[in-house]
């Protein structure tokens, strides 16, 4: 069960009411830390999971704050709004 979703959880996304976008903020220098770059593999695996669930409803993202500055710039506004 560790790389799939539950039936429940299957079952919830299925039912959504309207589109839900899933932003995952993660910074890890992936030169030096192994095990930081091992989890970001694994929130990635997750978001493709709720994609593959069910993908006309649901968007993902990762976003590096450390590299990507404009982005969670745009993320905090839209948040905002």
């Amino acid at each position: 069960g560790v790389n799939s979703l539950s039936e429940s959880t299957t079952k919830l996304i299925s039912k959504l009411p309207e589109k839900v976008t899933i932003t995952a903020l993660y910074s890890a220098d992936r030169k030096s830390d192994k095990a930081a770059e091992k989890r970001i593999a694994m929130v990635r695996d997750l978001l493709s999971l709720y994609e593959g669930a069910n993908g006309a409803k649901i968007d993902t993202f990762v976003i590096d704050p450390t590299q990507e500055r404009k982005r969670v710039l745009d993320l905090l506004g839209a948040l905002k709004e």
